[in-house]
């Protein structure tokens, strides 16, 4: 495919119907010429451009959108990889038809260690394997304070399940430092836990493999904590 012929247009020489018809037919389609132009344009364009758009309010198809807006690709069948934060909004989500549901879980222990203020990189709503491992180490938590009236935290939720006891006198701690936990532990006798600001599990005290406890912000109004022991004296609070 040629261009936009030149011929019999210079200086000097009578300009013919015939040299303005050749741009008339390239741009309406008459011709199969190329057209070929750099710049900025404003209007509608119909047809195929071989080259590189930086940005169109609507496109019926493209080999590639840097920054496609709300709802492109959608419905979407098959396969996707998305890496960084996805936010899903609506009155329902429905899991009944995946196959499984993996939430995203981390380990921490064996060696005394303090996660804190934003629990380290312990993921909300996933599961964290705690090992104690080793005699008189201490594994605290610290949760972040947050009281900025937006209720920043709420509904984030932590769940930790103690996976390995090889330790004597070893203790999980959980501590807010503003007397801003409350709950209850669930064993053979319920124990309360109200407006404490620290909670310490002690295997001296009875706390065994494959107790849990989770945690979840109830924003501006602390934190709720729930602990599944079969000893209640294993958890103690204090403010």
């Amino acid at each position: 495919m040629a261009t936009i012929s030149k011929t019999g247009i210079q200086d000097g020489l009578t300009s013919k119907a015939e040299h303005l018809t050749r741009i008339i037919d390239a741009l309406d389609g008459t011709a199969t010429t190329e057209v070929v132009a750099t710049g900025s344009f404003t209007g509608s364009f119909n047809g195929t451009y071989a080259g590189t758009i930086t940005s169109a309010s609507y496109a019926v198809t493209a080999s590639y959108a840097e920054n496609a807006g709300a709802g492109s690709g959608f419905p979407f069948n098959g396969d996707a990889v998305i890496s960084g934060s996805l936010l899903v909004s609506g009155s329902e989500i429905n899991f009944q038809s995946s196959s499984q549901l993996i939430l995203p879980n981390t380990t921490i222990g064996p060696s005394t260690v303090t996660l804190g203020p934003n629990l380290g990189s312990i993921p909300a709503g996933g599961r964290t394997r705690v090992l104690l491992t080793s005699d008189n180490q201490t594994i605290t938590v610290q949760l972040p304070a947050v009281s900025d009236g937006n209720n920043t935290l709420l509904g984030y939720e932590y769940t930790f399940d103690i996976a390995e006891i090889g330790g004597s006198n070893a203790k999980f701690v959980i501590q807010s430092g503003s007397s801003k936990i409350s709950g209850i532990t669930v064993a053979s006798s319920p124990e309360a836990i109200l407006n404490a600001d620290k909670l310490t599990l002690d295997t001296a005290n009875g706390l065994r493999q494959s107790d849990s406890i989770m945690i979840r912000s109830l924003g501006d109004s602390g934190w709720r904590v729930q602990s599944i022991t079969r000893v209640a004296a294993a958890v103690s609070s204090s403010t």
